[in-house]
């Protein structure tokens, strides 16, 4: 199953508030000013504005982008790169096809992450569907927060 484009991603190093207008990420490979960021599962969609310092992890951000809404965010979310058009306001529609332009498909509105499954060439094609991811936390050694992102089926 091709994409044309696989998001990139990492995770928020520190907490956010609200109001913050600078995140530290884990890592800034692949982050330039302008690119979009999904944090999940906190829902929200930001815009790079510029890099902090060289060396650091900063990143200076608009917060609440295309109609999501500004929140609270914990050290571990994952984050998903892209550009603005690699985020939808809407679910998947139809069956994804054999080279899907993005994954994973993230609607911006309601918070749902799709990824492709099935086969994209051969007799597997007919069973190709698009799958929500669901968020599983759990504790991890010496008590560390951890996520598994998994997909389950679309209903």
């Amino acid at each position: 199953m091709a994409a044309l484009a696989s998001l990139p991603q990492t995770t928020l190093l520190q907490p956010c508030t609200r109001d913050a207008h600078q995140v530290y990420l884990t890592s800034v490979a692949n982050v330039t000013p302008g690119l979009f960021f999904w944090a999940h599962p906190g829902r929200e969609l930001f815009q790079v504005v510029s890099l902090g310092p060289t060396g650091s992890t900063l990143v200076n951000v608009k917060r609440g982008c295309e109609g999501s809404n500004a929140t609270t965010h914990i050290a571990g979310e994952t984050v998903f790169l892209g550009r603005g058009d690699q985020f939808y306001q809407h679910n998947p529609v139809a069956p994804p096809p054999s080279e899907v332009i993005v994954q994973p498909w993230i609607n911006t509105l309601t918070g749902n992450v799709y990824w492709p499954t099935g086969e994209s060439e051969g007799p597997g094609t007919a069973a190709r569907i698009w799958q929500l991811a669901t968020l599983t936390p759990g504790i991890g050694p010496l008590g560390v927060r951890t996520k598994v992102i998994t997909p389950t089926a679309a209903n």
